[in-house]
C-alpha cells in the first residue's frame, strides 16, 4: 500500500504510453511518483514538447491530474549524471518499489516498455492490514500530509475522555491521543499541512462540554506539543442521528478509509485501510473540505 516509485521524465516515448503510465497513478489506486529531481512535473512538461502538438494538449492534461500522486524524497540528485546513474541513490530509499527507465535503460531499472506489460511491476497498492499503532496510521498517512495544505479527520467516535457509568465523572482516553500525537508531527516534518479539520460527533467528543471548548483546547495542546503551534485547526459536528461508522482521512485530493478508525489497540490486532476510489471520494470531499 502507498508504493512509492522512480520515474525519468523521460521515459514515455508516446503519449499512449505516457497515459497509460499516469492512469497507474490515478485517485485511489495507492500507487504514487517520487519527485526526483525536484522539478519531475517540469521535466515532464519539457520532454513531451516531443510529441504532436494535438499529443501534447493530451499529455498535459495527464500530467495535470497526476500532481496529486508526486510525493517528496530526501534521495539528493546530481545534475551532472544522468537520471538512470541517479536512480541508484532513489532506489535505497525505504519505500521505493520499482525504478522506471526510457527503452534501452541500463538493467538497475525496469525499462517502460516492460513495466507497462508486466503485471508484477505495478503491484495491487489501494489497500491492506495494519497494525493498530500510531506509528503504522502515521505511516499510512503519510502521502496525504506530505501533498495536502488541508487534512480532514473524519471519525464520530473520537473523544479525549467518557462518562464513567453510574457516576459524573470521567475518564481520559488515551488511545486516539497517541494517533493524534504522530499525525501532528508526521505534519510538521514535512511542512504542507496549514489546515488541520476534525469532524467529530458531539455527544461522543463533547460529552459534558457544551460546545467542545475543552475538547478543542486540548486539541490545540496537541498541535502545539508537536510543534504544530501554526497550523489551523477546524472542528465540525457530524449528525448526532447518523447511524453511520464510517472512519476517514481526507487530503484535498486523495483519502483513506479505516476500518477500526484511527484509536490504537493490541498491536497484534489488525486494521483494514484503503485508498478511496473517485466516486467515493468525491462527495465526502464535497462536504468536508
Amino acid at each position: 500500500m502507498s508504493d512509492l516509485y522512480g520515474v525519468d521524465p523521460t521515459a514515455p516515448s508516446s503519449l499512449l504510453e505516457f497515459a497509460s503510465l499516469m492512469r497507474l497513478f490515478d485517485t485511489g489506486e495507492g500507487r504514487f511518483i517520487a519527485d526526483f529531481p525536484g522539478e519531475w512535473i517540469a521535466d515532464v512538461a519539457q520532454h513531451i514538447k516531443s510529441f504532436s502538438q494535438l499529443e501534447q494538449v493530451a499529455a498535459i492534461e495527464w500530467l495535470r491530474r497526476g500532481k496529486h500522486a508526486l510525493l517528496p524524497t530526501g534521495a539528493r540528485y546530481d545534475p551532472k549524471w544522468p537520471w538512470s546513474e541517479n536512480a541508484i541513490t532513489l532506489g535505497k530509499e525505504e519505500d521505493v518499489v520499482s525504478l522506471i527507465g526510457a527503452k534501452g535503460c541500463p538493467a538497475t531499472l525496469v525499462p517502460i516498455d516492460r513495466a507497462l506489460l508486466d503485471p508484477s511491476v505495478f503491484r495491487d497498492a489501494r489497500g491492506g492490514h495494519f497494525a493498530r499503532t500510531a506509528q503504522s496510521y502515521a505511516k499510512v498517512a503519510r502521502p496525504l500530509l506530505q501533498t495536502s495544505p488541508k487534512i480532514v479527520l473524519i471519525d464520530p467516535y473520537l473523544k479525549f475522555r467518557t462518562i464513567i457509568e453510574g457516576t459524573n465523572s470521567y475518564r481520559q482516553i488515551p488511545r486516539f491521543r497517541e494517533t493524534l500525537d504522530a499525525l501532528f508531527r508526521e505534519a510538521v516534518r514535512w511542512k504542507r499541512v496549514e489546515c488541520f479539520k476534525f469532524a467529530v460527533m458531539s455527544k461522543e467528543a463533547y460529552q459534558g462540554d457544551p460546545g467542545g471548548k475543552m475538547f478543542k483546547d486540548e486539541m490545540r495542546r496537541l498541535a502545539n506539543k508537536n510543534g504544530a503551534q501554526s497550523m489551523e485547526l477546524d472542528f465540525c459536528e457530524l449528525d448526532n442521528h447518523s447511524s453511520s461508522h464510517a472512519r476517514y482521512l481526507l487530503g484535498m485530493r486523495n483519502g483513506l478509509h479505516f476500518d477500526w478508525g484511527l484509536d490504537t489497540g493490541d498491536p497484534k490486532s489488525k486494521s483494514h485501510i484503503n485508498w478511496i476510489g473517485p466516486a467515493a471520494l468525491q462527495p465526502l470531499l464535497d462536504q468536508f473540505t
